[in-house]
């Protein structure tokens, strides 16, 4: 069995995964229990995307994905940078509860920022984030 991967922010988005990976990759829609996805600083302004954090009252919607190779992988990891590592959660899709790797902020290398919300995202930036993507490719 591929391991899966529990993707979430501004990746979660096809048009991200497009630039991003030259590809949309198929899932199934998933929630990550006891985590809030925040916005954080990045040389002075705040990020496109969001990180995790814990937060027992929250919640995070992504998408899980088995469709992430090891090529995938390195260009998600050249994009997130040094910030984040990789974590094994529990996540729930369609009612059940399954095990998933994604990526973890790594705290000592973040300045936390207010809640990012996925609607303003893609109403507000997603285009503009996808033309950033492109151009820095």
């Amino acid at each position: 069995m591929q391991k899966q991967f529990f993707i979430y922010g501004a990746l979660s988005f096809p048009d991200i995964q497009s630039v991003l990976l030259g590809k949309k990759l198929t899932g199934k829609q998933a929630t990550l229990n006891g985590y809030d996805a925040v916005k954080f600083v990045i040389e002075d302004h705040l990020s496109y995307s969001p990180v995790l954090k814990e937060d027992e009252e929250s919640d995070v919607e992504g998408i899980l994905t088995s469709g992430i190779n090891s090529d995938d992988l390195k260009l998600i990891q050249k994009y997130a940078g040094d910030k984040y590592t990789l974590k094994d959660v529990y996540v729930v899709a369609d009612g059940e509860i399954e095990c998933a790797t994604t990526f973890m902020p790594i705290w000592s290398k973040l300045e936390l920022g207010p809640h990012w919300d996925k609607d303003v995202f893609e109403n507000r930036f997603l285009q503009e984030f996808a033309e950033t993507l492109t151009k820095s490719k």
